[in-house]
């Protein structure tokens, strides 16, 4: 009869009340259930995803998941020493088991973007070293320092360019005349055309496949879905829409087992 009662309480409350009270019951799967509903029709709302968090930490804490530090502390030292690839699959491993931690979303976000924005630039910068334009390849080169300082042998390829950049030397004229200055139209160099036209490609595929996402997720094809939203975040990993959608399918998925 209780069971019938508390039934019946859940089908006469709204989905915020139904999953505040999963939380006051300690109901903290069916919380983050309900708040992760919640969340993917108003992605904006603040306090929505702060009872998220709450829920998914609770739920971990409750069900004895610690995160294993000395993971992640060598994830942290392969990304800090030039061994990318290495920091992202210990960083994948952790995100598989503790997707609902912040700090493990951010490292894994972060190692996901290093890697595929220094694939990228690395791509130009063998291009324009082939065509031996040694300036567009220096600027690169300091970009992809900037990015990530212990790219493997990055230094010596700034010098290396920098010591092919034709020194010009300075004349003074022996008169000064005043001229009329035109200004002549700013164009765009190549490589800044190629680059703007890569992005407009990469974001029109993220497009296309974020409604194909939606609409497996619409016909209840989720896991068809999931990989979509993976693949996008491969391309684009700070989407914050599609790693919120994504972390829905996740949740919906686990109910199943």
């Amino acid at each position: 009869m209780k069971g019938f009662l508390f039934f019946i309480i859940l089908i006469n409350q709204s989905p915020e009340e139904r999953a505040d009270l999963y939380i006051k019951l300690a109901d903290y799967k069916n919380a983050v259930m309900e708040y992760s509903d919640l969340i993917f029709k108003k992605p904006e709302d603040k306090k929505l995803r702060e009872k998220l968090l709450f829920s998914a930490n609770k739920y971990i804490e409750k069900n004895s998941l610690k995160i294993d530090k000395k993971i992640l502390e060598k994830a942290l030292f392969k990304y800090n020493n030039g061994e990318l690839d290495s920091a992202l699959y210990l960083s994948k491993i952790l995100y598989d088991k503790f997707y609902f931690d912040p700090e493990i979303i951010n490292f894994y976000q972060k190692c996901l973007w290093t890697v595929d924005t220094l694939r990228k630039l690395y791509s130009l910068l063998i291009n324009t070293e082939r065509r031996k334009d040694y300036q567009s390849a220096h600027k690169l080169a300091l970009e992809i320092k900037n990015i990530y300082p212990s790219y493997p042998e990055i230094e010596e390829k700034i010098n290396y360019y920098f010591s092919k950049i034709p020194k010009v030397e300075e004349k003074k004229p022996l008169t000064v005349e005043r001229r009329e200055v035109v200004k002549k139209p700013v164009e765009r160099p190549v490589e800044a055309e190629k680059a703007i036209k890569v992005e407009e490609d990469v974001q029109a595929k993220v497009q296309e496949l974020y409604k194909r996402g939606v609409s497996l997720y619409s016909e209840g094809k989720l896991e068809e879905a999931r990989e979509i939203f993976r693949e996008i975040l491969k391309i684009d990993p700070q989407n914050t829409k599609v790693r919120r959608n994504l972390a829905v399918i996740e949740e919906r998925l686990r109910g199943r087992r």
